[in-house]
């Protein structure tokens, strides 16, 4: 077997997606290791890192569920199962809620623009909400330091296009009022 198994689940539902998201790369890193390829396998080798008092009895109940499966019930939808019954039992309900309130509680720390910026996408995202819409421009700027949010909010200065008569015919400059003209 190659690659790291998953930590231990013990129940934390804020580890749920993490645990699983391990699970399928380390089952991905050995899909040609014998066994790996069989769902009943699969959910065996879950169940073996599935461990602890929060998920004993459910641990139990898919443990007599795989029991009593035989091997022509190898099939895809024995994993598919397996995995949205995890989904269920631990997701994290209140994900996008913490996800909201961390985005409201974001702040920029100099000169970390791009943790920053990472921080707010991933944030955004796991809140449900949509880059580039009111609201999330708004939290953005709200947690920028003062300096750089005044900056960011300072309108850009107009383009004037001038039309000028060629030999050839019209042509457009961009012209910046703030520059003069010879």
């Amino acid at each position: 077997m190659m690659g790291a198994l998953p930590a231990i689940f013990a129940g934390n539902r804020e580890q749920a997606d993490d645990f699983i998201e391990q699970l399928k790369g380390y089952i991905r890193l050995n899909r040609l290791v014998h066994g790996m390829n069989l769902y009943i396998q699969r959910v065996a080798l879950a169940l073996t890192l599935i461990q602890g008092p929060l998920v004993a009895e459910w641990h139990k109940n898919v443990g007599e569920w795989i029991d009593g499966l035989t091997p022509n019930d190898n099939v895809p939808a024995v994993w598919d199962h397996f995995l949205d019954e995890f989904s269920t039992q631990f997701q994290d309900s209140q994900c996008s809620q913490r996800a909201m309130n961390e985005l409201k509680a974001l702040r920029m720390k100099w000169p970390l623009i791009d943790e920053y910026v990472n921080d707010f996408e991933k944030l955004v995202h796991l809140a449900g909400y949509t880059l580039g819409n009111q609201e999330t421009m708004g939290f953005f700027l709200e947690g920028l330091p003062r300096s750089i949010a005044e900056a960011v909010l300072i309108p850009p200065v107009p383009i004037v296009t001038i039309i000028a008569r060629e030999p050839h015919g019209l042509s457009f400059f961009p012209f910046s009022p703030c520059l003069s003209i010879i």
